[in-house]
């Protein structure tokens, strides 16, 4: 699997929990000299809990030999980070048919299906 998609989930995954882009610039070049040279750093709510903060760190690694190498490395690491962030419910079917639900937060679900993720509110 190529590294570069851990980096997006990185970006995507910094920008859903603080509301900013982890690296910024105003053009595309300062964008691009800021990836390459600045350090990763979060807001003290999220890096206090260094699981999260340590997971997010590997998918914006600068090194890509830095990152993770594999889907399974990275679930290894943020199903438990995710758990001590948040405190959601991570749940997993028995039944390999079962579209399988991956969070339940209050109110809502998120599961994977093949490709597709697919989100619900709970009425």
């Amino acid at each position: 699997m190529n590294v570069v998609i851990f980096f997006l989930f990185g970006v995507i995954a910094v920008e859903m929990l603080t509301g900013s882009r982890p690296f910024t610039g105003k053009t595309s070049q300062e964008l691009f000299t800021a990836i390459l040279n600045q350090i990763f750093t979060i807001s003290d709510s999220v890096a206090k809990d260094q699981r999260l903060y340590r997971m997010l760190r590997k998918c914006l690694a600068q090194d890509p030999a830095g990152r993770f190498s594999s889907a399974a490395e990275m679930r290894c690491e943020l199903i438990p980070a995710i758990e001590a962030y948040s405190h959601v419910e991570y749940s997993s079917s028995a039944d390999p048919d079962a579209v399988p639900t991956l969070l339940k937060l209050s109110g809502s679900h998120l599961s994977v299906s093949g490709n597709r993720v697919e989100t619900r509110l709970a009425r």
